[in-house]
C-alpha cells in the first residue's frame, strides 16, 4: 500500500474496456457456432456445415475489427431417398401438367353451349314405378288365451260336521238294543242259580260270581264301543276317498284346461310368426325390385353424363 500522501491509480480507459468485452463476446459466439454446427449423418442422407468464407466486422465505438466466419449447410440425400424425392417431384410435375391440360379443355368446353341433341335422355323418378306399397301390417293372428275355464273348487273337508258321531251313536244304540236284554237275562239266570245253590246275596261267593258276570258284561259293552268306532272310521275313510277322488277329478280338469290354453296360444304364436315371415318376404321382394330399377336409373344417368363429358 502507498503512503499517506500517495495518489490513487488512474481509472481504466473505457474504450479499452469496451474493446476487450466486445472481443470476448464475439470470440464466444464464434466458438458456439463451431460447436453447434455439428455434421449429421443418417440413413436418409447427410447434413454438413462448412466454413466457406468470412467477413470483417468493425465495432463503431471502439473501431475494433473482428473477422467473423461464414458457414454453408449442405444436405445430401442417400441414393434411395434421392430416388423417392425424384419420383415425388415427377408425380407433382405430372399432376400439374394434367391440371394445366384439363383446365384448358374445361375452358374450351365452357366457352361453348353443350349440345345435348344426341345425348340419351336423363332418367327420372317416373321410371321407378310398378312397385306396390311395403307390407306394414298383417292378418289378425287371434288373441292369446289368458284365462282358463272353471275346473271346480277343491274339496277341503269331507263328512258331516259331527264326524259321523251320530252314525256311531246309532250303531251303538242298535247293538246295545240287542245286547242289553241278553245281559239282563244272563244276570237273572246267574242270580237264580246262586239262590238255588243256597248262596246268599252279599256273600263272598255271590260277590265273586257277580264280579265275573260284570267283567263279561263290560267286555261285551267295550266290544260294542269298538264296533261302533270301527264303523265311524269306515265312514270317515269312505268320505276321505270320495274327497280325494273329487280333488283328482278337479286336478285333471284343470290340467286339461291348461293344455287346451297352451295349445291355443302356441297355435296363435305360430300363426303370428308365419304372417310376419310372409310380410318380411314380400318387403324383401319389393326392396330387390326397387334396387333393380334404381340400378337402371343410375346407369341411364351415367351414360348421359359420359356423353356430356366426351
Amino acid at each position: 500500500m502507498g503512503g499517506k500522501g500517495s495518489s490513487p491509480p488512474p481509472p481504466p480507459n473505457p474504450v479499452d474496456t469496451a474493446r476487450a468485452s466486445t472481443s470476448t463476446n464475439v470470440g464466444t459466439s464464434i466458438a458456439n457456432a463451431f460447436l453447434n454446427n455439428t455434421n449429421q449423418y443418417t440413413p436418409d442422407g447427410s447434413l454438413r456445415y462448412d466454413q466457406t468464407d468470412s467477413y470483417t466486422w468493425n465495432d463503431p465505438y471502439t473501431g475494433l475489427a473482428v473477422n467473423i466466419p461464414r458457414f454453408t449447410a449442405t444436405q445430401t440425400l442417400s441414393p434411395q431417398a434421392q430416388a423417392i424425392k425424384d419420383q415425388g417431384d415427377a408425380a407433382k410435375m405430372n399432376l400439374a401438367g394434367m391440371a394445366n391440360t384439363q383446365s384448358q379443355r374445361l375452358s374450351s368446353l365452357l366457352a361453348n353451349d353443350i349440345n345435348l341433341s344426341n345425348a340419351p335422355d336423363a332418367a327420372t323418378t317416373a321410371g321407378i314405378s310398378g312397385i306396390p306399397a311395403a307390407a306394414t301390417t298383417f292378418g289378425d293372428a287371434g288373441q292369446q288365451q289368458t284365462q282358463l275355464g272353471d275346473a271346480g273348487d277343491i274339496t277341503r273337508d269331507y263328512g258331516p260336521a259331527d264326524n259321523f258321531s251320530a252314525d256311531r251313536g246309532r250303531v251303538e244304540e242298535a247293538l246295545y238294543g240287542r245286547l242289553n236284554p241278553q245281559l239282563e237275562r244272563e244276570r237273572g239266570n246267574i242270580e237264580q242259580r246262586l239262590a238255588d245253590q243256597g248262596i246268599r246275596y252279599g256273600s263272598a261267593a255271590y260277590t265273586a260270581a257277580m264280579d265275573d258276570y260284570n267283567r263279561q258284561a263290560n267286555d261285551l259293552r267295550l266290544g260294542v264301543t269298538q264296533t261302533a268306532g270301527q264303523e265311524q272310521q269306515r265312514l270317515n275313510d269312505m268320505a276321505a276317498q270320495r274327497a280325494g277322488f273329487q280333488n283328482s277329478a278337479q286336478q285333471q280338469k284343470y290340467q286339461q284346461l291348461l293344455s287346451s290354453g297352451t295349445f291355443a296360444n302356441t297355435a296363435q304364436r305360430d300363426t303370428f310368426t308365419q304372417q310376419a315371415a310372409r310380410g318380411e318376404f314380400a318387403n324383401a321382394g319389393l326392396a330387390q325390385q326397387l334396387a333393380q330399377q334404381q340400378t337402371a336409373f343410375n346407369a341411364q344417368n351415367m351414360a348421359r353424363n359420359q356423353y356430356m363429358n366426351e
